[in-house]
């Protein structure tokens, strides 16, 4: 790393790499494996339209709502995220930067004024936190209210599809539980 493009505080990049590792934890975990199971969505999808015909439909429709739904939170949280990252940066390079100069902060007695600003910048990584959890639930209530819907109409649909005497009681069921692990799995992506 050349000199010039440093941060100026010693802690700031010491928390840059740390930042750098939690998101490639991040990316080992939760995304791979819920692109791994996409392919599944498929194959659900597909055996939905073996047993019931265009009942199938109906999850396939919905999949795309619910990606739909991701996408819409996805910048708004990801902003909230870099925001709180470099708040989280900022705290730790100030913590550093104490703790690098603490005898010259107790022979000024600046304590107040560090103390001062990591309860800030604490105050604003508490609220960027709350609202990601407020968006998160919020994407996950939207996201589960399609899935309920999606299934809702898949039985509504499928009832219907028994009195033609084209599925039976048995292939409604198979097809609702497939319906709901394909819709689970778009749910985690």
């Amino acid at each position: 790393l050349k000199l010039d493009r440093r941060p100026v505080k010693t802690g700031s990049l010491v928390a840059q790499v740390r930042d750098y590792e939690s998101v490639k934890v991040f990316m080992t975990s939760t995304a791979l494996f819920a692109l791994a199971d996409l392919p599944f969505v498929l194959f659900f999808i597909a055996v939905i339209a073996m047993i019931g015909g265009y009942v199938s439909l109906l999850p396939l429709l919905f999949i795309p709502l619910a990606v739909l739904i991701g996408l819409l939170v996805q910048r708004p949280l990801s902003r909230l995220q870099q925001q709180q990252s470099d708040e989280a940066t900022q705290r730790h390079g100030l913590l550093v930067e104490v703790i690098h100069g603490g005898e010259s902060v107790k022979a000024l007695s600046a304590e107040w004024r560090f103390s001062l600003g990591w309860q800030e910048l604490t105050r604003e990584i508490s609220k960027c936190g709350e609202q990601i959890r407020k968006l998160g639930g919020l994407a996950q209530f939207v996201t589960g209210s399609v899935q309920q819907l999606c299934y809702v109409l898949l039985i509504a649909v499928g009832v219907y599809r028994i009195e033609d005497g084209v599925l039976t009681m048995g292939g409604l069921i198979a097809c609702s539980i497939l319906a709901g692990r394909a819709m689970a799995n778009t749910a985690q992506i």
